[in-house]
Formats: C-alpha cells, structure tokens, sequence
C-alpha cells in the first residue's frame, strides 16, 4: 500500500443499496496482499473491496483496520490480520435467508448464526453497529505476554487487537487533534497499580488461528517486549505505574500520557478514550500537567468536572480543552480598503461554470474628487505566554506600499491612514501596490479583421470574443464577454475577465492583478494575483502569485484540473485533480517556476559535491569530516603517501568551501520562501487521482492511489496530507 493510501482513509462512492456510502481506499488483491489472503479464505471474490478505519460501529475493534468486501445485499468487514469477521452493512432488499447462505459459503470456522432482530436492530437501527460473525485465536508464542483489561486479571486482551488500537492512538496523539481522528481512535485505561498483563513462562507458547480456520503458528514469534515509561514488571505480573493509556508498539510497551500538549504547548487536550467506567482523580490529571512542567492556564473547573463525569460512568469518548495559555495577538497587517464596489464589473458565476458579464454597466464607477481607498497601517503585535510561563513572541503587522497612479492622488491622514482620491472620471485599475483611475474603451463586437489589434492606455470592454490570433493590450482592466480563441495573446495591466474560456496551445493570457475565467484549454495563464476558473483547465499552463481556485462547474469536467502544469503561489484548490485516465498532473505551491529550477538545480549540486567529499574522506578512512583525524593520519604518513594525501586534504578542504557555498545559498532561499511555505497548500475537495505529481517548495509526493478530500501542506518542514 501507498502512504497516500495509508494516511487517506476516504474514498467514497454511491450505493442506493446501501445506507450511507461506501466508505474507504478502494483495493485489488492484485495490488494487496492481506485482501487476496483474505479473499482466498472466503473462497470467493466480492463486487467492491475497501480498506478503513473502524469506527464505534465495531465495538470492541473500534479503530482497527478492516477489509470492506461488498456483495449484492451485503456487505462483510474482516479484520486485517483475519482475528474477526462481521457483517457490516445490509440492502435494504436483504433477506435472512440470502444472508446466512452467503455467510455459510464464506469458510468462516465456526460462524455466529445471523437472526432477523439481530439485522433489524443492529445493523438497520439509528444507530448501526455491526454483528460478529466469527472470531478467531490469537497466537501466543513462548515467553510473551498475557494481556488483560488493567485491574480485570480474568479479561484477557488481544495483544494484535492492543496493537491496533496503539496505532490509532499514536495517529491522535502525534498531530494536532481533531474529530475525525476521535471517531476511529480506541485505547485502553490503565490506573497506577493495574495489572495489564502476565508474562508467560518457557514452555507456554500456543498457535492461534484465524477467522478462517487456517493455523497462526508462535514459533518464531517475538516474546515479551521491552518495558517503557510508566510499566514495571512485579513477578510475572506486568503493571502500570501511571493513569494513562496502553501503548503496545512492535517490541516496546508503556502507558503515555492522557493528556497533550498542542499549538507550540499553549492548549493542553485531555484525552478521554476508554468508555468503560473507571476511577481517576484531579490528583492524577495535576502529576501529568507537573511531567509537562505546565504551571499556569489549567482550567480546574472543567478537569473536576471531568473527573465527575468518568468517576459516576457518564462520560463518552471525547477530546476535552483542559489548559489554555495566553495566546500571542499578532498585528493586523497594512490593507487597502477599496470604497468603490468595482467587482460588480466582474460578473456573475453561473452554476455552468461561465461569467455572465451581459448585465453589467461599464460606464465610470468614479468621479473626480471622489475618496477611493484608504490604506490602513500595520498594527503591533502583543506578546502571549504559553502554558510553562514561556513568552509566544507575536509578529508586527507587515506594512504594504500602494503607489498613487494615474489620475490618483493620496493624503496622509490621522493615525497612519493613508487617503486615495480620484483625480478624473473613470473606471479604478487595482493591482498589488498601485492603484489608478483609467478610461474604458467599449468595443460591442468580436474583435477581429473589422477591429484589429487593440492596445489602448485604459480599460477595454469587449462585448464578444478574441478571434483567432489577435492581440489585446490594455495597461487597465480588460473584460470578455464570450471566450479568447487559439493564437490569442491577451495582456493587461490590470485584471482580465473572460465570460467562457480560454483555448488553444499558442494562446498566452497575462495579467498584472487576477484572472477570473469560465474555463481553461492548454492555453498558458499567468496572473499577478489569483486565478479563479468557473469549471475546469485541462492540459494548460497557469501561474499565479495568489490562490489558484476551480469552482465547481457542472458536468464531467466540472471542478478539475487535469493535466499540464500549475503553480499556485500561496496555493491550489479544486474540486478533482487528474482524471480517471491517470494523465500527469503537476501541482506546485509555495513556488514559481523559476525558483524551483533554482532550487533543483541547487540541490543537484549538493549532492554531487557530497559525493565528492566523501570520496575524498574515504582515502583518509572517514565517513565525516574531522579535522583532527586528518591531521593525525598526514602526520602519520611518510614518503609518496603523504604527498597524495596531503594533496587529498588540499582538494577536500576546497570541495567543503564550495559545499558551504551551496548550503548558505540554499539557506537563503529557504528563508525568502519560507513564511510563504508555512500558509502554501493544495486541496481537492473531491477526488484526487493517480498520477498527480504534489509538490510544496522541496517537498514532493506523487499519487499512486485514488484519494478523496485530501489536502496537503507542510508541517514541521514535511509534506503531510489531511
């Protein structure tokens, strides 16, 4: 499986047979290893298979991975290392009968007999959990561990159902929290003096089986494991030694913390996972927030509350804010507020995905004399503390620079307010650090071998299209009510609207401020500011220094970019990105063009001149660079040997001055891009196929498999996926 597949756990299609949606990775045994086991111990193939994350809806093996197969009325979910099978979902056309002969031809050992009240209650209620239908018998190999539910020796726990739990319960302790990780999270409480588990002595090692019957053989299999933070062993007894969660991974067992801390350690989360009813105490929440060396910003109130809900058995599964700290108040950065409502010149998206612009006056929005903008200054920042009584700096405001223009005037107001007034009648041109006040020229047909060329000191409004081959030029906004034919170059130094869309290879559309557009066609776009498309671009060039947004126009194309290259500077948004056909889609953010050839080429150099080096280490013996251990061998040489090294040493110190070299040039191409890195994303509300290339400054990942509503951004300078 893909890591994309691994942290994607959505993928989503419709079934009227079925409540809900079909939810999961979709797989093939082809390609999976566990479905085809799976599917040989069934003895049958299924029409859909899925891989997911288990919900409350599995009970005990909540927040396990499971194998979705699904038939014509129904569908079975098997667990991943084949320990428990269930029916999990049913048509509402199903009949018992069908079922139990379904579930008789699936080569279960030993299969649970479905009843009517079992289907109508469980799986047809409110609220649907899902029915066992077989189970099967852990192997337990020599010298390992019994578990138990802690302080309940005659409850024994799966170690491979612990292990599962263990992994969604890293997944939502390691990053910020959020629900969707609290529906599939499972763990188990453990309480200081609990027994979680008895080690078992030589001789006491038993093969299991799985659902299927097939034998699950301990020989070989490792023994007990390695005891962390908070567990000791007393005799054969293994205990914990703190209120906290069980965490069982590969050969380490310990008990972490219940409580985390978050957002640069200024909000502390309680965890509450274990449903059954349990005795904590404040005393023990307030010896975590001590290991945490939080010393201000708890809320007692709500951790005394909590503790009353858990002791009296009302609790549910639940992430609860038990520490706040001050939070860091970042400046307001310097805006310009516009106070002519120029954008009603820019139409109206239709659901088609094309800009009706037929409705709107291109006559002056301003008059002489008239206030325009104001410039609003930055405001500073205020300091906050975190929750360890550390000081979270707060950033100033950033300052912008807007240019007076043509036919504008600016005043310096009271309190840092900068004033705009317009100096003549006519249409505003709004672009990043300058603002003016232009003419508009009308054209009220095509433009074509009756118009010419158009290259005009001003706004120009045509109320048709650009014809094969022509060349618009305005230094204001341009406006096109119908689309730009192939051959077209379009250029303006303001903003462009295009009612349809762009079209053709040789078409080349370039805007000092945005582009708003109903489609894209292997044309090359390129924007100052934003890009938005109404319905799709396919096979096209766009670069913008803004957000690259595809709304979500309708038909099959509605919402996609598929194919050709985009670069979305602060980010890309879409509904689909690449298509069914797997085409090669390259999505950059947080960069252009120009400086990721920069940095590609940069990095190659690195490489290169690390292998240089430790080419030239390896005549000293060295893997890294040590100065004295160099110096020690050359004075241990004699004759032609240490000519040659000392000549070694001379070209190794002039590689590593040309190494420097090229790190400090990538540290300073890491520090221009890196405020724009931490805010750059690319998202697909939808789908994203196989074969789109994702790339956020450095870091790149390309799709294997189908994902669905992925989001992908950098985190602790890795590209993460959400």
């Amino acid at each position: 499986m893909s890591e994309d597949v691994e942290k994607d756990t959505n993928g989503a299609a419709e079934d009227d047979k079925f409540p809900g949606q079909i939810v999961g990775t979709r797989v093939t045994p082809d390609k999976d290893e566990t479905l085809e086991w799976i599917l040989k111990g069934l003895g049958r193939d299924a029409d859909t298979c899925v891989r997911r994350q288990a919900g409350l809806e599995a009970g005990e093996d909540a927040g396990q991975w499971f194998y979705e197969l699904y038939f014509a009325e129904c569908s079975l979910a098997v667990r991943a290392d084949c320990l428990s099978a269930y029916m999990a979902r049913v048509s509402k056309l199903a009949s018992v009968p069908k079922l139990a002969e379904l579930v008789d031809g699936c080569g279960f050992k030993d299969a649970e007999k479905l009843t009517s009240e079992q289907i109508r209650m469980s799986l047809m209620g409110d609220d649907p959990h899902w029915v066992l239908l077989a189970s099967g018998e852990e192997v337990r190999p020599e010298g390992g561990v019994d578990y138990c539910y802690p302080g309940e020796d005659e409850s024994p726990l799966q170690a491979a159902a612990l292990l599962g739990w263990s992994k969604s319960l890293r997944v939502l302790i390691s990053d910020e929290p959020s629900v969707e990780k609290l529906s599939t999270a499972r763990a188990v409480v453990a309480l200081p003096g609990d027994v979680i588990g008895r080690v078992r002595g030589e001789g006491e090692g038993y093969d299991g089986r799985d659902v299927f019957g097939r034998p699950l053989p301990a020989k070989g299999l490792p023994g007990k494991p390695e005891l962390g933070a908070n567990v000791e062993q007393d005799g054969q007894n293994l205990k914990a030694t703190e209120y906290g969660y069980i965490l069982l991974e590969r050969t380490k067992l310990c008990v972490v913390s219940p409580v985390c801390l978050y957002q640069n350690a200024c909000v502390g989360y309680w965890f509450i996972l274990d449903p059954r009813p349990h005795k904590v105490s404040v005393e023990m929440i307030d010896r975590w927030l001590d290991r945490l060396d939080v010393v201000e910003g708890a809320d007692n109130d709500a951790i005394a509350h909590a503790v009353e809900q858990i002791n009296a058995g009302n609790h549910t599964v639940d992430q609860q804010i038990i520490a706040e700290a001050v939070s860091a108040d970042h400046g307001r950065d310097a805006t310009l507020e516009l106070l002519v409502d120029s954008h009603r010149r820019y139409g109206r998206l239709t659901p088609e995905g094309v800009i009706d612009l037929t409705k709107v006056s291109y006559g002056a929005n301003v008059e002489t004399g008239q206030e325009i903008a104001r410039l609003l200054p930055p405001t500073d920042g205020a300091d906050g503390r975190d929750l360890m009584g550390n000081r979270v700096p707060a950033r100033d405001g950033l300052p912008l620079e807007v240019k007076a223009g043509a036919n504008v005037r600016s005043e310096d107001g009271a309190r840092g307010v900068v004033h705009y007034y317009a100096e003549a009648d006519g249409a505003i041109k709004s672009i990043p650090g300058e603002l003016a006040v232009v003419d508009t020229l009308i054209i009220e047909s095509d433009v074509g071998f009756d118009t010419g060329n158009l290259e005009f000191n001003g706004e120009i409004v045509i109320k048709g299209s650009v014809g094969q081959g022509f060349t618009v030029k305005a230094t204001g906004n341009v406006f096109v009510f119908g689309s730009v034919d192939a051959g077209v170059t379009l250029m303006a130094g303001g903003d462009i609207v295009i009612g349809h869309g762009i079209g053709g290879r040789r078409t080349r559309v370039v805007a000092r401020g945005e582009i708003r557009v109903g489609w894209v066609e292997e044309a090359r776009v390129r924007a100052g500011g934003d890009i938005l498309i109404g319905s799709h671009a396919i096979q096209a060039i766009l670069h913008a220094d803004g957000v690259i947004s595809v709304e979500e126009g309708t038909g099959p194309r509605g919402g996609a970019i598929s194919g050709g290259e985009v670069w979305g500077l602060s980010g890309i948004q879409m509904q689909t990105a690449g298509s069914n056909a797997h085409n090669m889609t390259n999505l950059t953010a947080g960069m252009d063009p120009e400086g990721a050839k920069k940095l590609d080429l940069l990095n190659r150099k690195l490489e290169e001149s690390n292998k240089l080096i430790l080419r030239h280490l390896s005549r000293f013996q060295l893997q890294k660079l040590d100065v004295a251990a160099i110096q020690k061998r050359l004075a241990a040489s004699t004759g032609p040997q240490k000519k040659v090294l000392a000549r070694a040493a001379k070209q190794l110190g002039q590689l590593v001055q040309i190494h420097q070299g090229f790190l400090n040039e990538r540290k300073e191409i890491d520090s221009k891009v890196g405020s724009v890195l931490r805010t750059a994303y690319i998202e697909a509300a939808d789908a994203m196929f196989p074969g789109v290339n994702i790339r956020i400054g450095d870091s790149q990942r390309l799709v294997k498999s189908p994902m669905k509503s992925a989001r992908f951004e950098i985190r602790d300078e890795s590209l993460v996926v959400k």
